[in-house]
Order: C-alpha cells, then structure tokens, then sequence
C-alpha cells in the first residue's frame, strides 16, 4: 500500500480524555445531525453511550456490547457523508493496522462491520486514559518514572514497525494512561493515517496525492514535511518518539507550537526541515530566563504605574487612592515569581537546577540523536531507542554521542552560507598567503642550509687536506733533518733512539689541528685519527669509526665517505678518508716491540700499534661537524614569522569555535 492519510485540514484533534460528553449531551441544544449516531441507538450488538472523540473523517463512541460477551468498547464509525472510496480505504486499512498487531500497548481490535446505511465500523478496545503527557504532570512523575514509561510507548511502536506498520502521528493525544492493577499502561492509538511498508492494508485503492501534506506539525519529522520523493520510514516515527520524549522531558516541544501555528506552510516546512531544536537541558535555562525577564517586567510595572486618572484601584479586595503604587499582595509576589520552568521541574518532582542537571549529558544526547535532521544519524529502530534509555537508566555508556566537530562544522555552515562564504574567502586568502609566506621562508631555508653544507664540507676538506700536507711535508723534510741533527748530537751513535723524530709526522698533524680549533670558522670541527690498533689508546676506534675502517678495508678503492649521523644526541656531518702505511720507515716503529724505539716501548707498552704492514689500512682520519650550528643561520628569523602566522591561524580557529559554541 502507499501512503495512507489524512488531509491536515480535515482533521480535528480529538479529545485530550477521550470522554468530553456526558450522555445526552448532543441533544440538549440542537437536534443531532441527520444519520448521526446518538446515545442509545445500537449497531449490531453495541449500544451506544457516548460520543468520545471525533476527527475529519469519523466519530469514536463509548458503547456497550451486549453479546457474546458484555464489556465496554470504543465504536468508531465513519462520519455520514464522508463515505467515499479514499476515505473508506483509510478506514479499512486503519483496521486491518490493528489486527495486524497483538501487543499489550497497543490498542486490539475487536470486531468490524457496517451500518444499515452501509457506512464501516470496527470496535476495537476502550482506553480509558488521558495523553501520556497529561498523565506524568498530574502524577508528578519523576524523570526515571518517565522514561520507564516512555520504553513501553517505543516497544510498542517497534512492534507496530515489525509488522510492516509506520504510524507517523505518534504524539500525546495518541499515546494514552491507563491504569491496570493501579500500574499505568500506556497505549498507543489512531492508526488513522498510518503506512504499511511491505504490504497492503485493504483491496481499496489508497494512496497520499501528490505533496499532500499530513500529520501534526509539532511531532512531524523533516521528511515527512518534506513531501519529497523520500520515502517515510520507520524512522519517521523515531522522530516522533524524540519529539515526545522532548516533551516528557521539558514540558515544552522542540519546536514552539506558536512558531509552527503562525507561518505558512512554505516557512513551516522549511522550519521543521532546517531549524534545529536547543538541547532539553537549554530549553529549561532559556525558559527560565524568559520567565523571569517577564516577571520582572510585570514586577518593575506594576510598582511604576500609578492608577489611571486617580480612580481606586482594587488589587485582592483593597483599595487605593490616585497616584499611589498598588500594592501586591502575598498571593499576587507569589505568583509573580513562581516561573514557567520552575512548575515543570515541580511536576517531576525536582527543582529547576537539578533537573537542569540531570537532563544535561546523556539524556540530552539520546533526545538529539532521535530529533537528527538527518534520519541516518537517528537511531535506526525505536528498540534502539528503549535499548539506550535503558543504558541511561542503569548508569551505563550510552550508544548516542555529541555529533564530531566537523558535522557541526558542516551544519553551521549551512545555517550561514553567507557568513561562512565570505570568512572562507577570507580564510582562504590568509591560507594561501601562508603557504606562500611558507614555501618562500622554506625555499629560502634550504638554499641557506645548503650554502652552509657547502661550506661546512670545503672546509671540512680543506681541514684533512692540510692534516695530509703538513704529513707528507714533515715525513720528506723535517723527520730527515731532525734524524740527522739527533745522529750527530748523540754520546753514542750505537745507541741511538729515533723515536722522536719518527713521531713528528704525527704530532706536527695534532698542532695544526689544534691551531685549526682555535679559529671561528672551525671551532666546532672535531679532528680524529682514529684505529683499531693505535699506539696511543687515546686514538682507539668507537663502533661508528670501527665501521669506517672495516668500509675502507673491504674495499680499497673507496678513498672517501660522509655523511650525517647521530653523535651523542647531536646531529653531526662527518667526512673520513683512510689512512695506509705507505712510509717503510713506520714499519721500524710498528711491528714489533723488539724492533720498536725504547722511548716508544716506556711511553705506550706493547700491547697495542704493532704488526702493521705495508698498504695496510690502520686507521682513518675522521672531521666531526655539529650541523645544528652550522646550518643554523636564519632560523630564527624563520620560527618568528612561523610563529605570528601560526598565531593568527590559531586565533581564527579560537574564534570559529566560540562561534559554534554560540
């Protein structure tokens, strides 16, 4: 079946109690209508009593079946004249919804049949009860004893959806208390309008014309106002449990009934499909604060106004003269102050800051997660719905959630179009204009960082280049000389120790390293002559230079390496280069201690700088460079403007988050 309705402007909101006549009430003023029922006429075995409710298309009477069986039931019987094919299909289908289902909230179907003029009838059962709404107030029910309540309505309203039966009217005077064994039942009733999804109701042919609007505004969900192609589903009627749940919690409904009542029905949609109800908790604050502002208003008034043209005026039975302030009396302050929200949270059975407190949260979340303009953020059955107020009701975590930052992001955008076009074209240009800024600052960095790698690594070279200059020159002419001066100077040629001049390679190397050290441009540059088997313990391979003598030794043709490394927590350039015994003269020191020079036997012992041979690779000379003072220049220069852009981008993301928070 497609959708089943009833036009809007045909129909009548029943009675809040469903028995507003007392019998014979219909004919004490004028004569009853040709062809309408009246207390004591009988149809079938139903006797009639009393008219108790009436809407576009029928009139529902309390009435007494006689046999098989005697038990009061509701009667409701098409209106005469009201009788065409659309209307009777409704009817039927409305029927054919309640035999369908069998649950204890939900009223059964008991009978069906037609009068003698031929219009149809179904008796179904009699709910002697007030709107769920009517009832928690005069009962002063407690927000847990509403919600405990409330999950009978949504498993009754999951049955009706099991059997394929959408109701999309669910709203208070559809949902009544009754009391069995003094324990309230709550009942769902007026399947008038309601929409079978996977079957049809009845062999008339019904279905809702084209944008035909129906429902009750207040209770609607967005897609149904829509009158779109969007099918209505059952999580429309989720929708309208939020909205009654809303009302159960507040007192008020998401949505001001004035609001809905006095625009047209192209604004009336458009506010049900985009306007997005405040949060349970903050409609009692704004409630409270409207009630207030009018009580001081009134107050502030009252004490102002004298009496109009110095007649007496009677405020609680006294009296007083022209000009002078009416007093109030106990009755009249009392009333003054005592607001709106302060009686909603007295019918719970709370004060207004608790109550505040307890909706805010978790009872808030379940309440907006129902009322989702989007029905795939809703939940999606009305089990769903019972299943988290029960999680609510036992302290556990709730299944609904704040929406993330960017939906509301994205719902804020869409509320304001225009403001958020112009603050992105804004944004956007401060964006782009960032991204220059940076890919400039960046650019210019990196030709920075590599002049000053260049650098680093030309002076890095010219550095070893010098320490092997000043090597060579000293073993081809100092050594030669200083072993001659030594020879003609010594008491005793025989006994001659030329452990001096043999070391003067080496030394002279150290003394311009260390003169190197001393100039700006090199006091960082760390030099090493580093060897897994070194004369001096002092110059003993770490892990980092072993690994450079093992590269050098594997292969003899790699005369180089640099690179960057971790050093010490520090990020270092490093360059090395090998170092072979190429001088014969160093085998006479370095192979073993009896042919060493007794000086170098007394100074470093025999354990270590021995069995060298020629073309062995024993050692290599290493320049260490900290590259976070090398490559350093303009940085700074570089973090202060990051820092003001960084800053203005922080600030517009502080300001664009206590506008959302608006």
């Amino acid at each position: 079946m497609d959708d089943r309705t009833a036009d809007l402007s045909t129909r009548r909101e029943p009675s809040p109690t469903r028995q507003t006549l007392a019998p014979g009430a219909e004919s004490a003023g004028a004569p009853a209508l040709a062809g309408v029922e009246a207390p004591g006429d009988t149809i079938g075995p139903y006797k009639i009593l009393q008219l108790i409710g009436e809407g576009g298309f029928g009139n529902v009477y309390m009435a007494q079946q006689t046999h098989p069986v005697k038990r009061r039931v509701a009667l409701k019987i098409v209106k005469p004249g009201m009788d065409t094919k659309q209307v009777i299909g409704r009817f039927e289908s409305e029927r054919q919804a309640l035999a369908l289902m069998d649950h204890p909230n939900i009223a059964q179907v008991y009978d069906a049949g037609s009068t003698s003029t031929g219009r149809p009838y179904f008796v179904m059962e009699l709910v002697k009860g007030v709107p769920i709404t009517d009832y928690c107030d005069a009962g002063n029910l407690t927000t847990n004893e509403r919600l405990r309540l409330f999950q009978d309505v949504c498993h009754a309203v999951q049955h009706a959806h099991h059997k394929g039966i959408v109701h999309r009217d669910l709203k208070p005077s559809n949902v009544l208390v009754t009391l069995h064994d003094e324990r309230p039942v709550a009942k769902v009733i007026d399947f008038g309008i309601a929409k079978a999804m996977n079957q049809d109701l009845s062999d008339a042919t019904v279905f809702t014309e084209f944008r035909q609007f129906i429902g009750t505004p207040e209770y609607m969900s967005p897609e149904q106002a829509a009158m779109s192609g969007l099918d209505v589903d059952t999580r429309s009627d989720v929708y309208s449990l939020g909205v009654l749940l809303y009302e159960l919690l507040t007192g008020a409904t998401p949505i001001e009934r004035e609001k809905l009542r006095s625009a047209t029905l192209p604004e009336l949609q458009r506010i049900i499909r985009e306007d997005e109800p405040p949060r349970p908790s903050t409609r009692l604050s704004k409630a409270a604060s409207k009630a207030a502002s009018k009580a001081g208003s009134r107050a502030s008034g009252a004490a102002s106004s004298p009496s109009a043209e110095g007649r007496p005026t009677a405020v609680g039975g006294g009296s007083t003269n022209a000009g002078e302030a009416p007093k109030a009396t106990p009755h009249a302050t009392k009333s003054s102050t005592r607001s709106q929200a302060e009686e909603i949270a007295r019918h719970r059975r709370t004060d207004l800051r608790s109550l505040r407190s307890e909706l805010a949260g978790d009872l808030d979340w379940i309440v907006m997660k129902c009322l989702e303009k989007d029905r795939t953020r809703r939940y999606q059955t009305a089990a769903d719905l019972a299943e988290d107020i029960q999680h609510y009701l036992d302290h556990e975590p709730i299944d609904a959630r704040p929406p993330s930052t960017i939906y509301t992001i994205r719902k804020f955008a869409q509320r304001h179009r225009l403001a958020f076009g112009v603050a992105g074209g804004v944004l956007s240009a401060l964006m782009l204009t960032t991204v220059a800024l940076g890919y400039g600052l960046v650019k210019a960095q990196h030709e920075r960082d590599e002049t000053a790698r260049r650098e680093t690594v030309a002076r890095a070279e010219m550095l070893l280049a010098t320490m092997n200059s000043v090597r060579q020159y000293t073993i081809k002419s100092v050594r030669p000389t200083i072993q001659e001066l030594q020879k003609a100077t010594a008491s005793d040629p025989a006994h001659y120790d030329d452990f001096r001049s043999e070391m003067v390679p080496g030394f002279s190397a150290l003394q311009v390293a260390r003169h190197f050290s001393s100039l700006e441009q090199y006091r960082d540059f760390h030099y090493r002559e580093a060897s897994p088997n070194p004369t001096n313990r002092n110059n003993k391979t770490d892990g980092f230079e072993q690994g450079l003598v093992d590269a050098f030794r594997a292969d003899r043709t790699l005369k180089e390496r640099s690179g960057v490394i971790d050093r010490g927590g520090v990020t270092t350039y490093y360059i090395a280069r090998p170092m072979e015994v190429s001088d014969a003269k160093c085998l006479d020191c370095h192979t073993t201690p009896e042919m060493a020079p007794r000086r170098q036997v007394e100074l470093y012992g025999t354990e270590g700088g021995y069995n060298w041979q020629m073309g062995d690779v024993i050692a290599t000379q290493v320049v260490y460079v900290p590259v976070t003072r090398a490559f350093k220049a303009g940085a700074t220069d570089e973090r202060v403007v990051f820092g003001v852009l960084g800053g203005v981008v922080l600030l517009a993301g502080l300001a664009s988050m206590w506008m959302l928070r608006r």
